[in-house]
């Protein structure tokens, strides 16, 4: 896991991942439910990252390093900070779960990225956990 390459890979992958994670977050400047839609259409494209890397990367922690470098952005960018603890367990998750089918299986594959992937949802939390702040006229009587 430490070695010279693998590190680089790490890095890059991480700056791919996150950019679409914000490229997809970024279409809430449209509407607030387009918060929504960009985590599903960011969790599609990251899907394809994240085969990748475990592609170039098959060992356990690395799902698990990605949520770190991934959770540590968010919350320098202005997320909150549970963030960084989230994003650490779902990778871990994700790891168990990509190990599980030794990094290949066809079950497995596809239940990895959604259980890592969990941060364009800490953006839309305030709008699920708040109405208000969709629409000050939601407020309750």
């Amino acid at each position: 896991m430490g070695s010279p390459r693998n590190l680089v890979l790490i890095g890059v992958f991480c700056c791919v991942y996150f950019v679409v994670m914000f490229s997809g977050g970024m279409l809430g400047i449209f509407s607030p439910v387009m918060i929504m839609v960009g985590g599903i259409i960011s969790t599609l494209i990251n899907g394809i990252v994240i085969m990748l890397y475990l592609a170039k990367v098959p060992q356990f922690g690395s799902l698990t390093i990605l949520g770190l470098i991934t959770g540590l952005g968010m919350m320098l960018t202005g997320h909150v900070w549970y963030v960084v603890p989230t994003a650490i367990i779902t990778g871990l998750i994700g790891d168990a779960i990509a190990r599980s089918g030794n990094y290949q299986g066809k079950l497995t594959n596809p239940w990895r990225t959604p259980s890592s992937n969990s941060g364009p949802w800490h953006s839309s939390h305030p709008y699920l956990v708040t109405p208000t702040t969709i629409s000050p006229t939601l407020k309750p009587k």
